[in-house]
């Protein structure tokens, strides 16, 4: 078996047609595709990174001093820098010079990725603070996070715990969920573009190769954008894009987190787009079992091939998944603080090995060695490997939460050291053990609460149970107990704990040669009723989004934020808002700001004589599509020809008030004025062109030459041209070979052998051809068409191309001579 390198279908060993498209199989595609591709060498490679990096400082000589770079991706470099008058690091992102080098037209697709960016304002979306364009370089400055990529982490550790799994699905899909109502949509999210910063919280970055809906005009030509293993059904096929491929894509990411391993890991791309499109993933809990149900199903339901049948938003599947509970939030926020900051090693075995626990009690399984791989397409282990390796980490990590909250105690307590450098406080050395019974022989301690939180004068009593190597109580067994930091908290020989003072211990039960630990959690004294005092007033008010942008006629919420004079946040304060420019944008009682007309305005929050301002940014809403009347028209020389043009917006309503201007494709032979007016000029075929912002329509003029008024005007070969067309097409909808082969004479082998194939796999076929230009010289005649075919081969598609057409007049009319 092969595969179609056009769709990626399965192809039959001695197949020379596609089943599923129709096209050639061998050698003429991978010809075609090798011509396709143009690489730079690598000498004018290295020779344009080293220029890019002197043209860098040259471009941010006194505003930014380049410090490093400090990664690179398929489209740019990123650079360390200092922001020499603010006085913070920043990053700067640059376009990679081999691009310009492949594809002159890179530079816009840039372009995109920084407005893409920077119009996108979210807690966990990386900020851009400045766009910067020249002839020679072009880059754009956004914040510096110090952190590390999930991607790294997952390589680490494994399989995480659901809690800092549900924690990193809810910030991550916030902010694919506000790019979705922004019109934004990622492509390409996956582990490497997620990143924990130092202080624990989620970041989404590289917005860069999103597809902004407007723009509609840059992905006309398509392409695969995104990683292979995190790829949707629907991008691996070329088909529409919209917010279910983020979704998609977290699911696998989810996946990933949970199990250890990708759902898909083929060996090549090919097979791993066809797993995407045809190949149901191992069910979650298969490779989970202690994943609660729910959660399992709700990924699952992510991961659907049809989009459909996924979750109608990003924002309802990570609702289904869950968030943490309060009792828990703690615990996994400080969790997330210590995989964020990179430990060499934050399994459970590492930390406890560092207090000489025997490796018996955490984890029966060696840890299986990290391999680097590209970032772009992981290189995923066997499901042997993988399986083992994600269930020893979540068994040795995440056992269950007396053993996470025993390891989150260790490392608080030990894992810094003390902050005056000296050494950690040395354990307590157990007693012989007896060998006089084979009973006493403790192979693990049972500790129980797992996790214990205290106000500081507060006392727990906890219970120690040994257990032998089949997990039976060894009830003769003598417990030691012993505290990292008595200053915290004292434990007494019975397991009685006294919290001390605020702060972070771990109590140790030892039996034998096994111990078990407990965090115990130490807060400041519960403070005891007082008499009421007088409620604080507002000191300041804030507005969160502090700038913010809408579209007219679209939304955006706006949040007071009201403190007292400590700094502390107020909240059941009644709250007035006002709007500078009510004709530009209005706002609600409760911040809700509603755009109006393009335009900026203040937006100002009051409460109790204190007030904050926010700026809106109203900006007009765009041109989807543009109407022209008539398509096509035909005026002699030194007549004219008035065309009107209507401006719609994403519903198809008519937008009054918005600038159309013309052009015209040859002015010698045909004008066209700024109100749509045509003026023929000379015989000939001209193409006049309507834009209005991002929109754009075309019409196809002929001139003709002025006729003497005894003499009857040549006949316009136009009408029978057409009616080839519309014969053509019918016989194209009716599957008949002999047919098509009627309407088209100059049909060679290769095309009847494919239109054979075609026509045998699909059914339900309709047609539609347009003539998008049409040069007629003489008894010859050339049309450039565009081709929309829908039918249905397992589910119903779409196939949208543009071909040419040769025509030839003989002695009985016009004949379709050649398509091409």
């Amino acid at each position: 078996m092969s595969h179609c390198t056009r769709c990626g279908t399965q192809v039959a060993t001695g197949a020379q047609y596609c089943a599923n498209c129709g096209s050639r199989v061998g050698s003429d595609q991978d010809t075609a595709r090798t011509e396709r591709i143009r690489r730079p060498s690598h000498e004018s490679v290295a020779e344009s990174e080293r220029r890019l990096l002197n043209q860098l400082r040259q471009a941010t000589l006194g505003e930014y001093e380049i410090l490093d770079e400090v990664g690179r991706g398929g489209m740019a470099f990123v650079f360390l820098a200092h922001d020499i008058s603010l006085d913070r690091k920043v990053a700067i992102k640059v376009m990679s010079p081999a691009l310009t080098l492949m594809d002159p037209g890179i530079q816009e697709r840039f372009n995109r990725e920084a407005r893409t960016a920077a119009s996108l304002s979210h807690p966990h979306v990386i900020p851009v603070y400045a766009v910067r364009n020249s002839e020679e370089i072009a880059y754009f400055v956004m914040k510096y996070v110090e952190g590390r990529g999930l991607e790294t982490v997952i390589k680490e550790v494994g399989a995480l715990p659901v809690p800092v799994v549900q924690t990193i699905l809810n910030q991550a899909g916030s902010a694919l969920g506000y790019a979705h109502r922004n019109g934004v949509v990622h492509r390409d999210v996956k582990p490497g573009n997620i990143l924990l910063d130092q202080e624990g919280w989620v970041v989404v970055t590289d917005f860069g190769i999103a597809k902004v809906a407007e723009a509609k005009a840059l992905t006309m030509t398509g392409g695969m954008v995104g990683t292979p293993s995190y790829m949707s059904p629907e991008q691996c096929g070329g088909r529409e894009v919209t917010g279910a491929v983020d979704q998609y894509a977290l699911g696998v990411v989810a996946y990933e987190m949970i199990t250890g391993q990708l759902p898909f890991h083929s060996g090549t791309v090919v097979n791993l787009l066809y797993d995407h499109c045809h190949t149901p993933p191992t069910p979650l809990q298969a490779l989970a079992p202690d994943c609660p149900p729910e959660i399992a199903a709700a990924v699952m339901r992510m991961l659907e091939k049809d989009p459909a049948n996924r979750w109608p938003s990003v924002e309802a599947a990570v609702e289904a998944i869950g968030t943490v509970t309060d009792s828990k939030s703690g615990v996994v926020r400080t969790h997330m603080l210590t995989l964020a900051k990179g430990k060499k090693r934050t399994t459970a075995e590492s930390l406890l090995e560092k207090f000489s626990t025997p490796p018996s009690a955490v984890r029966s399984t060696p840890p299986t060695p990290v391999t680097p791989t590209p970032v772009s397409l992981p290189q995923p282990p066997t499901d042997a490997a993988a399986g083992s390796a994600g269930r020893g980490a979540r068994k040795a990590l995440w056992a269950g939460p007396a053993l996470a909250a025993a390891v989150l105690g260790l490392w608080f307590a030990f894992g810094r050291g003390p902050a005056d450098g000296t050494s950690a406080p040395a354990p307590v050395e157990a007693p012989a053990e007896e060998p006089a019974s084979p009973a006493l022989r403790v192979a693990a301690i049972d500790v129980s609460p797992p996790t214990v939180t205290l106000a500081a004068g507060e006392s727990a009593t906890l219970r120690a149970t040994p257990q032998d190597a089949d997990g039976a109580g060894v009830s003769r067994a003598a417990v030691q107990w012993s505290t990292s930091d008595p200053g915290v908290a004292t434990v007494s020989a019975d397991g009685a704990v006294t919290a001390v003072a605020p702060g972070n211990a771990a109590i140790t039960a030892r039996s034998g040669a096994s111990s078990a630990a407990v965090a115990v959690v130490v807060s400041e004294p519960r403070s005891r009723p007082t008499a009421p005092t007088r409620p604080a007033t507002v000191a300041s008010v804030g507005i969160s989004p502090a700038v913010a942008s809408t579209v007219a006629g679209e939304s955006i919420q706006l949040q007071a934020v009201l403190r007292d004079q400590s700094g502390a946040t107020l909240t059941g304060r009644a709250v007035r808002w006002s709007s500078s420019n009510t004709a530009l944008a209005r706002v609600s009682d409760a911040g809700l700001v509603s755009g109006i007309a393009e335009g900026t305005v203040q937006i100002t929050a009051t409460s109790e004589g204190r007030s904050g301002v926010a700026t809106v940014s109203v900006s007009a809403r765009p041109v989807a599509s543009l109407e022209v009347s008539p398509r096509r028209g035909s005026i002699l020389v030194g007549a004219t020809l008035r065309l009107s043009a209507t401006p719609r917006d994403d519903a198809g309503t008519a937008m009054g008030g918005r600038v159309v201007a013309w052009t015209s494709s040859n002015a010698a032979v045909a004008r066209v004025s700024s109100g749509g007016v045509i003026t023929g000029v000379a015989p000939g075929f001209a193409t006049i062109t309507a834009t209005s912002g991002s929109a754009a329509a075309r019409v196809a003029v002929t001139v003709e030459p002025p006729t003497a008024a005894d003499e009857p005007a040549p006949a316009d070969p136009r009408p029978e041209i057409e009616r080839l067309l519309e014969t053509y097409r019918r016989a194209i909808e009716s599957r008949d070979l002999d047919r098509l082969r009627s309407a088209y004479p100059g049909m060679t082998a290769d095309q009847e052998q494919a239109w054979r194939g075609f026509f045998s796999n699909v059914s339900a076929l309709q047609a539609t051809l347009e003539i998008l230009e049409l040069d007629i010289s003489g008894d010859t005649a050339r049309a450039r068409m565009e081709a929309t075919y829908e039918y249905r081969m397992n589910r119903s598609e779409t196939q949208t191309f543009v071909f040419t057409a040769s025509f030839r007049r003989g002695t009985d009319g016009w004949r379709m001579d050649q398509v091409q």
